[in-house]
């Protein structure tokens, strides 16, 4: 993810104001996890270098902080005056090309510039405010923005945060307002995409009657917001109730699944897993060109990331159900009834016949 943080030339006090808020910025970006992040900072951006710098950096995310008036923002030239920008204008400077897919406009009643810039398809999602807003007030609603949006939580999680920051500390005297184009659905984008942990559950089956399975749930475990150089990914827990003592703790804790990520999902073959109850589990993956990440959680709540990060963002009442079993059976309780022998599915292995030689 790549940002380019635009701002105007200021007096000293809003000087002052624009470093702290950059400062607590570079400090979210600094420890970002999952893929790499670009943030180029222009503090005192001239209007005339601005096409250039967006044509080469081609940022995925625009943010200008300045003053605004409505229908124009308020950015500097290098005679050192002010000139008035408008969506018009600002729209002509994007790169053709590759715009960007966001533009935040951290200004003062901005909301009407979002909405052109959106209307005339220069971008397809923009952000703009609906009053005037203190640079405190913009400063703590842009870090609950971006903090949320390089945890890998979509658009749509990350602006929810950012709007109700801004109206708890003014009071509910202003919001930002997200603007997006018809084609784009703020729920599913990932700007910045971190892997975590996913399983869901095969031919799961759930009555009024009561729960229908035998052995345990059959899951089948991935990751979502793999990177793209992925080659091989080794999922494994630490739970001992999985091992069987006759085969290797590699038999029956580890699962290795040699793959490539589709748009950053990975899936491993189905009916991989077979779990009675919750358990802490683990993912290792290995890139291309020889690095690694790892991801921790538990089966649960790689369940619960699957249905929030899918299109909908809702979990269906028979996951719910098996969830909540799950978790009466997670070992807090250590009586033998409750601690059953959970057990790894097994792949089959398939043999090759032997071919006759002639």
């Amino acid at each position: 993810m790549r940002v380019l943080y635009v701002a105007s030339r200021a007096n000293a006090d809003t000087e002052l104001n624009l470093t702290r808020e950059i400062t607590e910025l570079q400090r979210r970006f600094g420890r970002e996890a999952g893929e790499k992040v670009e943030f180029r900072i222009l503090p005192d951006l001239k209007v005339e270098d601005l096409p250039s710098e967006l044509s080469t950096f081609l940022p995925q995310i625009l943010h200008i902080a300045s003053h605004a008036e409505k229908d124009a923002l308020s950015l500097s030239d290098q005679s050192g005056g002010i000139v008035k920008i408008s969506a018009k204008m600002l729209a002509a400077f994007l790169p053709p090309e590759s715009p960007p897919r966001l533009i935040y406009l951290n200004s003062c009643n901005s909301e009407q510039i979002a909405d052109s810039l959106v209307a005339d398809r220069a971008v397809p999602f923009a952000i703009g405010s609906t009053a005037p807003i203190t640079n405190r007030v913009a400063r703590n609603s842009a870090v609950a923005f971006y903090e949320r949006l390089l945890a890998g939580y979509s658009l749509e999680h990350a602006y929810d945060a950012c709007r109700y920051m801004l109206e708890a500390t003014s009071g509910s005297s202003a919001s930002v307002r997200l603007f997006p184009s018809s084609e784009g659905n703020a729920a599913t984008e990932i700007m910045h995409h971190v892997p975590k942990l996913i399983a869901d559950f095969e031919n799961l089956k759930y009555s009024e009657a009561g729960w229908k399975r035998k052995d345990g749930f059959d899951m089948r475990l991935g990751l979502t917001g793999c990177p793209a150089a992925t080659i091989q990914v080794v999922f494994f827990t630490d739970d001992e109730s999985y091992f069987e003592g006759e085969d290797t703790y590699e038999d029956d804790l580890c699962l290795v699944v040699r793959t490539s990520p589709v748009k950053g999902l990975l899936w491993a073959p189905k009916d991989s897993w077979n779990s009675e109850g919750d358990h802490r589990l683990f993912a290792v993956g290995v890139l291309a060109g020889g690095g690694c990440f790892s991801v921790a959680g538990t089966l649960c709540q790689a369940i619960e990331n699957r249905y929030r990060f899918s299109p909908s963002g809702e979990t269906p009442g028979a996951v719910l159900a098996a969830i909540s079993r799950l978790k009466e059976n997670d070992g807090s309780d250590l009586t033998p009834k409750v601690i059953a022998k959970k057990k790894v599915k097994k792949q089959p292995i398939k043999k090759e016949k032997k071919k006759g030689l002639r």
